[in-house]
């Protein structure tokens, strides 16, 4: 069952699906194998009997189009396409590399296309020199529907960047005037003052009277409900072809809007496009540890991404994040989360589950001006781990997934993380100060510690998954 999505959302039909790529989360069923890499390219093996689904106009007919191959070029064979119970029985060539099968079909009035692959004869059991034991029909990297009222991609051309604050008048004005900075002009600023007790209302204020010029700003202010709800209500004032998101305190490069849109102009389709976000070096101390958590998954997870490819669902970093505006809807993210973490991460999750693809694009850079020590990291880990019982509870199939944390750990574990852990912050936060950097293990440990500590903390309060 695919996830619904925000009201208003149009993601509704999309008629591309690469197998191997993470986009593909929730459109394949059972018979696929791992995605391997195959000549550069991210392919599937599907067994006999493999499901996919594409999601396109309902009632719509037109070409469905399959990119596949035998993984053993010197047989060929005939293969059986079923698309929504009409059989289309097909031949694979020997000695062919990739072939594209080109079938006629119809979708049903839901504008679904549920494609079953088949063996149409029996298996010849070959001789294999090696411990591949898998019963691969073919590897596929690419189905598509088209048909004459498949729209044209047109790429955005205006942008809306959209920033919730809340009480960080010392950087956000740093933040706009990089904004006022920018290569390109088609763009426009939606900032929503979160319930800032501080003077973040003046400085807006202040700032829009002083540049009204240079910058087309919207300032909203709102009681504080946390990032989520913010961003819902600046989405109403969003007019921009593509939505990007971005921190209060993260400081964009000159080109960093120019990258987005000429990343979505390159994809050809809609997409969204997370960019790299680094810490604001020029400004701060970057600790052994703050290095690690920006890269190794913790905060970012940019060692684990290629410049370039799709991502998963667990990359939809609201930091740096643009999305077509007509994709969004109206209100996408889900008003449960009230705390830090998660609400971006659920967003990514639905619209993957529709086929979304989510592309890194390393050239569109911010600078994340927000000086923390080890012992705030730790902190924020417990308010992380207290969150996730929000996202368990809407979709609880994730507690399987193995992109997100574990749903359980053994409890002589986590006794021992809230015993040991706690005492050694002090030392272990002493020794980052002085840039002596520990191994990555200790690291992890720290990390999960806070984790556990706020996830049992929320399940004590009844408040858990």
């Amino acid at each position: 069952m695919v996830d619904p999505l925000p009201p208003g959302v149009t993601l509704a039909h999309n008629p591309w699906l690469w197998p191997g790529r993470s986009s593909a989360i929730g459109r394949l069923g059972p018979g696929w194998y791992l995605p391997e890499d195959v000549q550069g390219t991210l392919v599937r093996g599907a067994a006999d009997g493999a499901i996919a689904r594409l999601d396109v106009t309902p009632n719509s007919s037109g070409t469905l189009r399959l990119r596949l191959r035998r993984p053993d070029l010197a047989c060929g064979g005939r293969l059986q396409v079923v698309c929504n119970e009409v059989l289309h029985d097909c031949l694979l060539l020997a000695g062919t590399d990739w072939q594209e099968l080109c079938l006629q079909v119809t979708a049903d009035q839901l504008g679904s296309l549920n494609i079953t692959l088949l063996r149409a004869e029996p298996e010849v059991a070959a001789p294999r020199w090696d411990w591949d034991l898998r019963h691969v029909l073919c590897e596929v990297s690419e189905i598509s529907f088209q048909s004459s009222d498949t729209p044209k991609y047109v790429a955005p051309r205006s942008v809306t960047v959209l920033i919730t604050t809340f009480n960080r008048q010392d950087i956000l004005g740093h933040t706009l005037d990089a904004l006022s900075r920018q290569t390109c002009r088609e763009f426009d600023v939606v900032v929503v003052n979160d319930g800032s007790t501080d003077d973040t209302w003046e400085l807006l204020q202040s700032w829009k009277a002083d540049r009204f010029a240079s910058l087309r700003l919207t300032i909203l202010t709102q009681p504080n409900t946390g990032q989520g709800l913010a961003r819902n209500h600046g989405l109403a004032h969003a007019h921009g072809d593509l939505v990007l998101f971005i921190g209060d305190d993260t400081i964009p490069e000159p080109d960093f809007i120019e990258q987005h849109l000429r990343c979505h102009a390159d994809a050809g389709m809609p997409c969204a496009v997370v960019g790299y976000t680094d810490w604001d070096r020029s400004a701060m101390h970057v600790t052994p540890f703050l290095a690690y958590v920006n890269e190794g998954g913790h905060q970012f997870g940019y060692r684990y991404m290629k410049d370039g490819s799709d991502v998963p669902y667990t990359c939809c970093y609201t930091s740096n994040l643009s999305v077509p505006r007509a994709v969004l809807g109206e209100e996408p993210f889900d008003p449960s989360f009230r705390t830090y973490g998660w609400e971006d991460i659920e967003l990514g999750y639905r619209l993957s589950r529709r086929g979304l693809r989510l592309i890194y694009h390393r050239a569109a850079r911010v600078h994340h001006r927000h000086p923390m020590s080890l012992r705030d990291f730790y902190a924020r880990q417990i308010k992380v781990g207290a969150a996730i019982g929000s996202i368990y509870a809407l979709h609880p199939q994730l507690e399987h997934d193995p992109l997100m944390p574990p749903q359980h750990r053994p409890r002589w574990w986590r006794g021992f993380l809230a015993l040991c852990i706690p005492p050694l912050l002090p030392l272990f936060d002493l020794l980052d100060r002085l840039s002596l950097r520990m191994p990555e293990r200790v690291y992890r440990i720290v990390l999960s510690a806070g984790f556990w500590a706020g996830r049992d903390r929320a399940t004590s309060a009844g408040s858990g998954a």
